[in-house]
């Protein structure tokens, strides 16, 4: 497991310090009713193109409802080689719980 773990607190770090790629696994619905700003949903639909257009290099933090089924998808961007790949605490459960 080469991806990391990291917390909202962190995530809100790094987004002030540099451009990343937010990811959201979560189903289309909860996606659209509110997800964490300039998130893309990631899906079977538009992996490839995810792959195809997004800087290996670009720190790429992925989440889901409560920070489980995120790991998998983390392992697998880890494994189409970006260089840091995180998957987020808690999920966005965590998230809003702590911008709200």
């Amino acid at each position: 497991m080469a991806f990391k773990i990291i917390t909202v607190g962190d995530l809100k770090s790094l987004m002030a310090e540099k451009e990343i790629a937010i990811v959201d696994v979560r189903d289309a619905m909860s996606f659209d009713q509110n997800h964490i700003e300039k998130a893309v949903h990631l899906h079977d639909g538009n992996i490839d193109f995810f792959l195809d257009e997004t800087e290996r290099e670009k720190p790429v933090v992925v989440y889901c409802f409560h920070g489980h089924s995120s790991k998998g998808a983390a392992n697998y961007l880890d494994e189409q080689g970006f260089a840091e790949v995180f998957s987020l605490e808690g999920g966005y459960t965590a998230w809003q719980s702590f911008v709200d």
